[in-house]
């Protein structure tokens, strides 16, 4: 009966791992696709519009390079988040807007 048991709960945990493994497959190979699908769009755009937060992801899962970078609400931005969108690669332009008399950048930690 033991050795039953046994046999049954081996045969359930390479059933688990087979369906993780397969589950984890299935992950890697859509967001590949996802990964592709932005390259493609985010190359045929004029214009790309992000927050300074996400354009993180952008400077690392993309080839891209920006001639110009628009930053808005500058006067609310700490330099580190500025530099982000400028690392994209070929940024030969930067324009900074926001209104100075605002509150100034603000880091709450």
């Amino acid at each position: 009966e033991a050795g039953k048991l046994e046999a049954q709960i081996d045969a359930l945990e390479r059933r688990l791992a087979a369906e993780q493994l397969g589950q984890r497959q299935a992950w890697v190979s859509s967001d590949r696709a996802r990964r592709r699908a932005r390259e493609q769009v985010l190359s045929q755009a004029r214009i790309v519009c992000t927050t300074l937060g996400s354009s993180k992801e952008l400077a690392c899962q993309s080839s891209l390079g920006f001639p110009v970078v628009i930053i808005d609400e500058a006067s609310q931005a700490v330099e580190p988040q500025v530099l982000v969108p400028l690392a994209l690669g070929s940024c030969r332009r930067c324009i900074l807007v926001g209104d100075p008399m605002q509150l100034p950048a603000t880091v709450l930690s």
